[in-house]
C-alpha cells in the first residue's frame, strides 16, 4: 500500500541545497523553539483551517481548534486511521462534538503520515512531528512554516481530494516533494546533484538506492554528514558502507534527549515501557488489594467466631446456673423420696390445681390418656412456670418407663386428658 507524505525539502531533510533561501520558508526548530509558532498560526486563522495529522494528542491543539469554530472559522481535520486510530479517537470525538469537520484518512493508503496546516490559504506549517505533546520536551522535530503560494495551493490540492476520500496527483509546488508520488526521485536527484556538501538528519536509513547514492556522493568528493538514531544498532551494515565511502556518520546515545522520530519508533518504544511499568504498578496494587481483603475476611471470621464463643459460653453459665437450682430445690424437698404412694398423691393433686378437669377430659383418647398416666406414674414429674415459677424434679421407684414432664401455669392444650380411673386406682 502506498503512504502519504509530504516534506519541505529545505528543512524538513536539513540537506544543503543550492538556492538562494527564500524568505517564505521559515524553519522552526523542536525542541528549543516549540510548537507556540504552531498554535499561533491556527489562533490567527480567520476563514479556514485544514488540519492533516498523522497522530493528534495535543490538547491545546485541540481547543485551539475548537475555538477557531466557535468563532466562525470553518475548521477541517483529516485523522490517520489505518495506523493512529487508537491514538486519535479521543481527539477526533471531541473535535466532531465540538463543530469541527474531521473524518478518517483515505484507507486505500498504508498511513497517512502527512503533517500540515494550512491556515487562510496562505500559510501551511509543514512538519516531521506530530501534534502529541507529551513527546515535545524530548523530540528532535522540524517545522516549516511556507506562505509560498504555489506550495500553499498544492498543499490545499491534496487536503480537499483525501477529505473527500478521492484520488490526487499532488503538484509539488516551489519546493515540496510527495510520497507515494515522486518522493524518490526527487531525493536522489537532489542527492546525486550535490556538488560540495549534504547534511542529512534522519531516523531511518533502510532504503538502499538512498544510501548508495549517499556512498557515491563521498566517494566524488562531496562532504557527506549524517547524524542519526541508532538505538538498536538497526543500520550497522549501512554506516559501515557510508564510513567507508568517505561519509561522516554521527548517531545519538542511547539515553540522548534529542532523537528525530520521523515514523514514531521511539515513541512507540516509550509508550511500551510506560504500559509495561503501569502493568507492574497496576499487578502491585492488586496484590495488596488481596491482602486488605484477605485480613479483613480472616477479621470477621474471628469476630464470627468470638461472637459464637461467647454465646456458648452465655448459654453454658445458664445451664450451670440452672442445675444449682435443680439442685438446690431437690435438696430442699426429701419428702418427695419418702415413699412411692405420698409421691403419686402429691404429683397429681400438684398437676390438677394447674389443669382445668374439664379442659383435661376434652378432646383426646383413652390410649393417649393410658400413656400419660403411665409416664407419669413411673417416671420424673417437672412442673415449671415460665420466668420465677420454681421446676419441681421427682423421682419414683418401682416399675414403668423414667421421663418427664413440664408444665406452666397456662391452662393445658385440648390434646391433654386426665387419667383414667384405672390408673387412679393404682394411686
Amino acid at each position: 500500500m502506498k503512504t502519504s507524505l509530504l516534506l519541505a525539502i529545505p528543512a524538513a531533510l536539513s540537506m544543503t541545497l543550492p538556492f538562494t533561501p527564500d524568505s517564505a520558508l521559515t524553519l522552526v526548530t523542536q525542541p528549543q523553539q516549540g510548537y507556540t509558532a504552531i498554535y499561533n498560526l491556527m489562533n490567527n486563522a480567520q476563514k479556514t483551517l485544514d488540519l492533516t495529522m498523522y497522530e493528534l494528542t495535543d490538547t491545546t491543539a485541540e481547543n485551539d481548534l475548537v475555538n477557531a469554530a466557535a468563532r466562525g472559522v470553518t475548521v477541517r481535520v483529516v485523522l490517520d486511521v489505518n495506523r493512529e486510530k487508537s491514538h486519535n479517537q479521543a481527539a477526533y470525538t471531541l473535535l466532531s462534538g465540538k463543530g469541527v469537520h474531521v473524518v478518517w484518512a483515505n484507507t486505500s493508503y498504508a498511513a497517512t503520515h502527512q503533517k500540515t496546516l494550512t491556515v487562510d490559504g496562505a500559510t501551511s506549517a509543514i512538519m516531521t512531528g506530530n501534534l502529541t505533546s507529551q513527546y515535545y520536551a524530548t523530540s528532535r522535530d522540524f517545522a516549516v512554516l511556507d506562505s509560498t503560494a504555489s506550495d500553499v495551493a498544492a498543499i490545499e490540492k491534496v487536503f480537499t481530494a483525501d477529505y473527500a476520500h478521492s484520488s490526487v496527483t499532488p503538484g509539488d509546488g516551489a519546493d515540496l516533494v510527495w510520497s507515494p508520488t515522486d518522493s524518490q526521485s526527487k531525493l536522489l536527484a537532489l542527492i546525486n546533484g550535490a556538488s560540495a556538501s549534504l547534511q542529512v538528519e534522519n531516523e531511518e536509513m533502510g532504503l538502499p538506492a538512498v544510501t548508495t547514492a549517499l556512498e557515491n556522493a563521498a566517494k566524488r568528493g562531496v562532504a557527506v554528514q549524517v547524524v542519526m538514531t541508532n538505538t538498536a544498532d538497526d543500520y550497522a551494515s549501512e554506516f559501515d558502507a557510508l564510513t567507508a565511502a568517505g561519509a561522516k556518520v554521527a548517531t545519538y546515545a542511547a539515553d540522548a534527549t534529542f532523537q528525530l522520530d520521523l515514523w514514531g519508533k521511539y515513541r512507540r518504544a516509550t509508550e511500551a515501557a510506560r504500559a509495561q511499568l503501569l502493568g507492574t504498578e497496576y499487578a502491585q496494587k492488586t496484590t495488596i488489594l488481596t491482602l486488605v481483603s484477605d485480613t479483613a475476611s480472616d477479621y470477621f471470621a474471628l469476630l464470627v467466631v468470638g461472637s459464637s464463643l461467647r454465646c456458648e459460653s452465655c448459654s453454658a453459665r445458664r445451664f450451670i446456673a440452672l442445675t444449682r437450682a435443680k439442685l438446690h430445690f431437690l435438696e430442699g424437698s426429701d419428702s418427695f423420696y419418702r415413699s412411692r404412694r405420698c409421691f403419686n398423691r402429691r404429683a397429681h393433686r400438684l398437676l390438677h390445681s394447674y389443669l382445668s378437669p374439664t379442659r383435661f377430659l376434652q378432646g383426646a383418647n383413652m390410649r393417649q390418656s393410658k400413656g400419660l398416666s403411665s409416664f407419669l406414674m413411673g417416671g420424673i414429674l417437672s412442673v415449671a412456670m415460665v420466668g420465677f415459677v420454681p421446676m419441681v424434679y421427682a423421682q419414683a421407684g418401682g416399675g414403668g418407663a423414667g421421663g418427664f414432664i413440664r408444665a406452666t401455669t397456662k391452662p393445658a392444650p385440648a390434646a391433654i386428658r386426665k387419667p383414667p380411673a384405672k390408673a387412679r386406682k393404682r394411686q
